[in-house]
Formats: structure tokens, sequence, C-alpha cells
């Protein structure tokens, strides 16, 4: 039987939980980021120790996401296979993360060799890479530049976090990895 713990309202499988924590822990040691809990009231912290509310990461020097976050679903479906597609024929690995609630998949490129430029220059390295990977079609492009947070794994997504009321809410699941492609197979 799964256990379950509350946070900020919301039952939490001590499993993903522990996820959370090894994958905040993993990235602490290639750099220092920031996170936060979803709650308007407070600001985003650097990563120091685990806390469970956080539900927010900051992308990380040396990664790529690539999300479609538009509402039309049928164009996002044909855009992430067409990315897909591009990422396997080069044989880059990549992870495929969604939850319930997504208008798309984010697609995690953590090996390609970007962490040791300057930011301007990692910044250019992006937005020509994605440029190219996803020609002609509707990415997010603030997800390449400066500081941006995406939905931490393993966690529940911030807008299914806020009241009801709020203009920005809607039913989101946790954000789980879907699959992942090792360069040569998936995994």
């Amino acid at each position: 039987m799964r256990k379950y713990i509350m946070i900020n309202n919301l039952a939490c499988s001590v499993a993903e939980q522990a996820k959370r924590k090894e994958t905040l822990d993993k990235y602490a040691k290639k750099q220092d980021f920031f996170v936060w809990d979803g709650n308007p009231k407070h600001k985003w912290e650097t990563y120091r120790e685990f806390k469970p509310e956080y539900c927010l990461r900051q992308v990380l020097d040396d990664e790529i996401v690539i999300e479609f976050d538009i509402n039309d679903l049928e164009l996002v479906g044909k855009a992430v296979e067409k990315v897909e597609t591009a990422l396997k024929k080069e044989k880059i690995p990549f992870e495929c993360w969604n939850y319930e609630g997504s208008r798309s998949p984010h697609l995690h490129i953590h090996s390609l060799p970007i962490k040791n430029m300057g930011k301007e220059q990692r910044t250019a390295f992006k937005k020509a890479f994605v440029g190219e990977i996803a020609k002609g079609l509707p990415y997010d492009e603030s997800l390449l530049t400066g500081k941006h947070l995406i939905a931490l794994e393993y966690s529940q997504h911030w807008k299914g976090l806020l009241p009801e009321s709020h203009p920005k809410h809607r039913k989101t699941g946790v954000k789980m990895l879907v699959y992942s492609f090792e360069g040569g197979s998936v995994c």
C-alpha cells in the first residue's frame, strides 16, 4: 500500500517526495539554482536543502527544455513527434516528461556540452539548437534564456495548487517521466 503525506493540501506519495529530493540533490551537485513553492507570497530561493513544498525549479545551465505551450493539442502532438524524431535521428539523449492538465510534454536534454559557456554564448547556442531542431514550430523560447522556472519532476504543477477561484488555476497532475531516449534506444 502506498503511503501518502499532505503537502500544500495535496496528497503526495512518499515515493514521489523522495524522487523530488533525489532530483534536486543531484542537480545541486551540478550548480546553484532557484526553487519555488508556487505561492505568490513567497520568493524564489536558492536550493540548499529539500523542502516538500517545492514544486518548481530553474532550468539548469546544461539543460535545454523544449515545450510547445499552445492550446492546439493536435499541433502540440505533431510538434513533439517531429522534435523527438529529429533528436533520435541525431542520437541526442532526452527525457519526455508530462503531467495531467499539461498542454505540452517537456523534452529535457542534458547531454550537450554547454554548461561551461558564458551566459550569452549558452543562450545563443540554446536558441540556435532549438531553432534548428524545432524549425517552424511554436516552441516556448522563454525556456532558453535567463532564469526560468519549470515544474519540478515528480511534483504537482503549481497551477493546480492555486485556489480554484484564481484565473490561472487548472486541474493538474504530477509531472512524471513518460520515457527517456539514451541516444540509441527508448528506455
